[in-house]
């Protein structure tokens, strides 16, 4: 279910609920953004032989308004000492948060 209201997402974005603080640096080059998103990192073990694999099924959601109007795919986002490509960046369904694809750098 979206999220309806702007206090909401506010809420839930908040570093004390489900938000971490992250940079965004555009493709274009600096200045460096400073945003919050929200990073799920669940794991998941798929079946290959006798040994298994791991994946990481992970996302990461980044609110609209915080991009101050930059295009996210392409750009660089580090959150803590972790560096990342952004590959692509559709829109949730209130059209108001990203769902970010990301690449380790």
């Amino acid at each position: 279910m979206p999220v309806e209201s702007d206090a909401d997402l506010a809420a839930f974005f908040n570093a004390d609920e489900f938000g971490q603080a992250a940079t965004f640096t555009p493709a274009a080059g600096p200045p460096s953004i400073p945003i919050t998103v929200i990073v799920s990192r669940p794991r998941e073990e798929s079946p290959l032989g006798e040994l298994g694999v791991v994946v990481d099924r992970g996302s990461v959601r980044a609110r609209v308004s915080e991009f101050a109007g930059a295009t996210p795919r392409g750009g660089t986002l580090v959150i803590g000492s972790e560096s990342f490509t952004v590959t692509k960046a559709p829109l949730d369904e209130t059209r108001r948060v990203y769902e970010l694809g990301l690449r380790k750098q």
